[in-house]
């Protein structure tokens, strides 16, 4: 689960972004101790909640892990359940010093504002968002998320999860024009 996990939050984040914080996967324990998995391009965003995750768990309360390192961890420890906390942390991995954005915010999850006719979206990005929805839903026999269109001022958020993980996808909008 936490392999998944890892390889779709990598999908998410940037590659070479002058926001070093976005070229990273961000970890952290939310407000009630669970593990929250995180990455941005700063144009979608990507963040998991795990709720039963056995032999993961990080000694800092908040790190950013530079994608490279995770990458490489990934390669090294291909099985779905071998990644856990000792091996991302006794791999080695280059420490990001810097502030992730809140997502939640930025995502703006629990505004509900009022619908517009409709929504734009560039679709190489949801293409990518959809790779890593893919990736955390992977086994699953109906691999389905719920979209949400919020307007053009909202991004679209898509959810779903299951009894391990939940998960909150967003990707910012774009303005449509008419090329009348």
């Amino acid at each position: 689960m936490i392999y998944n996990i890892l390889k779709a939050c990598v999908t998410v984040a940037a590659k070479k972004d002058i926001r070093f914080y976005l070229n990273a996967v961000h970890i952290r324990k939310n407000h009630d101790g669970k593990l929250v998995i995180e990455a941005s391009d700063g144009h979608m965003g990507l963040m998991v909640t795990c709720h039963n995750v056995s032999g993961f768990d990080i000694a800092a309360e908040n790190i950013l892990i530079d994608r490279k390192s995770v990458e490489n961890a990934l390669k090294v420890f291909k099985p779905i359940n071998s990644v856990t906390d000792n091996t991302i942390e006794t791999f080695g991995f280059t420490p990001v010093d810097g502030r992730f954005p809140d997502l939640e915010r930025a995502l703006r999850i629990y505004d509900e504002p009022k619908q517009d006719p409709e929504v734009g979206v560039n679709v190489n990005l949801m293409e990518r968002l959809m790779k890593a929805v893919g990736i955390l839903l992977k086994g699953q026999k109906y691999p389905c998320t719920s979209m949400r269109p919020r307007g053009a001022n909202y991004p679209v958020l898509f959810e779903g999860g299951n009894d391990n993980f939940t998960f909150v996808a967003g990707i910012m909008p774009v303005r449509m024009q008419n090329n009348d």
